[in-house]
C-alpha cells in the first residue's frame, strides 16, 4: 500500500515536473525571442520606438509607456496567470516530494520492524531446532545403552 502511495505520489510529481518544465522552456524562449529582437535593433534609436510601440504587448494598452529594456522584457515574459500556475505546479511538486519521503521513511521504519521481528522469529527457532536435536541425541544414546 505504501509503495503504492510512493509510485501515484512519484508519476503525479514526475508530470508536474514536466508542466513546469514546459512553463518554463516557453517563457525562456519569449524572453529569448524579445533579446534577440532586441538586439537586432540600435538600443539609442530603437528604445523611443519601442515605448511608442508598448500597446501592442498583452495587458500593456492604455498604460504608460515603457521605461526601459527591463519593462519591455518583463512585458513580453510570461503571463501572469502562466507565473501563477507555475508556482502553484512548483509548490504543488514541493508537497509531493515531502509526501513521499515521508512515506519512503514510513515503509523504511516498517521494513526494520520487520526484520527485527525476522530475527527474533529466526533465533527462536534455531534455538528450538537445537533443543530438538539434543533431544533426538540424548534419546539415541539412552537407546543405544539400554542394549544388551
Amino acid at each position: 500500500d505504501t509503495q503504492r502511495l510512493l509510485s501515484e505520489a512519484e508519476a503525479e510529481a514526475e508530470g508536474l515536473r514536466a508542466r513546469v518544465a514546459e512553463l518554463e522552456a516557453r517563457g525562456q524562449a519569449e524572453v529569448q525571442a524579445a533579446a534577440t529582437q532586441t538586439e537586432a535593433l540600435k538600443p539609442k534609436a530603437a528604445l523611443p520606438k519601442l515605448k511608442a510601440g508598448a500597446g501592442r504587448f498583452p495587458g500593456q494598452a492604455g498604460k504608460e509607456p515603457l521605461q526601459g529594456l527591463g519593462e519591455l522584457l518583463a512585458a513580453v515574459g510570461p503571463p501572469p496567470e502562466e507565473v501563477e500556475e507555475r508556482a502553484r505546479l512548483q509548490a504543488r511538486v514541493e508537497a509531493l516530494e515531502a509526501e513521499r519521503g515521508e512515506a519512503a521513511a514510513a515503509a523504511e521504519r516498517r521494513l526494520r520492524t520487520l526484520r527485527q521481528q525476522h530475527d527474533k522469529v529466526t533465533a527462536s527457532l534455531e534455538r528450538r531446532v537445537e533443543a530438538l536435536a539434543k533431544q533426538l541425541r540424548d534419546a539415541e544414546a539412552a537407546k543405544a545403552d539400554a542394549r544388551p
